[in-house]
């Protein structure tokens, strides 16, 4: 779980997707796969993105008893400047089998967005309760150290500190009972930001409820900034 505050991920902006396919070759000899994913979008024209990576199969050359572990990815635009046909990479090598007895393992996953010309290098280590994990995220933006920690099957606590700023904020994550889910993001120089998402009903959609409240003074009778919304998932 630890993972998903800031675990790998494409570097790039979503878009609504018009086409796309997969092709995957797979090797067990070098315990390695490729994946080719060519895809349309209307803003962005057609692109293809590349991946390869440690098998995961259920034998031996299974990534969660094997020492060491990498995947790599690549973005690359198919139209327009033909110098710009590299969009993003991202690599990422986990190591196992560490000399530290409460961790599990160390994962560090660099990136480089060039239409941004973003950089990034997030270091993460996980307990071996796979309770808490550290990650260290330095981005060239705004370099950030969390500690996400799950105090039961609910509840995710998660500080996190800027080494910029050193500004600290606090997120808590709980599931309710019925399916749906309370994110809170606490930033004690500005707001309290709450978002509540109900169980999905099959067919209705799933309602969600933000909440903003600013902890510094403003001007108006009421302070807080309330919005429902409906989302509908086809």
């Amino acid at each position: 779980f630890p993972n998903d505050k800031k675990s790998s991920k494409e570097p790039h902006q979503h878009h609504e997707i018009l086409a796309e396919g997969m092709v995957r070759f797979a090797s067990r000899k070098y315990k390695a796969q490729l994946e080719l994913q060519p895809m349309y979008q209307p803003n962005n024209g057609p692109s293809l993105i590349v991946r390869a990576g440690n098998t995961n199969n259920n034998d031996d050359t299974n990534t969660s008893h094997a020492k060491h572990g990498w995947h790599a990815m690549a973005r690359m635009a198919l139209s327009g400047h033909p110098k710009r046909v590299l969009e993003w990479v991202q690599a990422s090598y986990q190591i196992r089998k560490l000399p530290f007895a409460s961790v599990e393992s160390l994962t560090l996953t660099p990136s480089h967005d060039f239409t941004s010309a973003l950089t990034s290098c997030i270091v993460s280590a996980e307990t071996k309760s796979g309770k808490t994990c550290a990650i260290l995220d330095l981005n060239s933006d705004d370099p950030t150290l969390s500690v996400v920690h799950a105090l039961d099957d609910r509840n995710v606590i998660a500080p996190e500190i800027s080494l910029q700023s050193a500004k600290i904020t606090y997120h808590w994550d709980m599931k309710l009972e019925g399916g749906g889910s309370i994110r809170t993001r606490v930033d004690p120089a500005s707001t309290i930001h709450v978002t509540w998402t109900d169980a999905q009903s099959k067919g209705t959609g799933t309602w969600v409820t933000d909440i903003k409240l600013p902890l510094t003074a403003q001007m108006g009778p009421l302070a807080a900034d309330i919005r429902v919304r409906r989302q509908f998932q086809f």
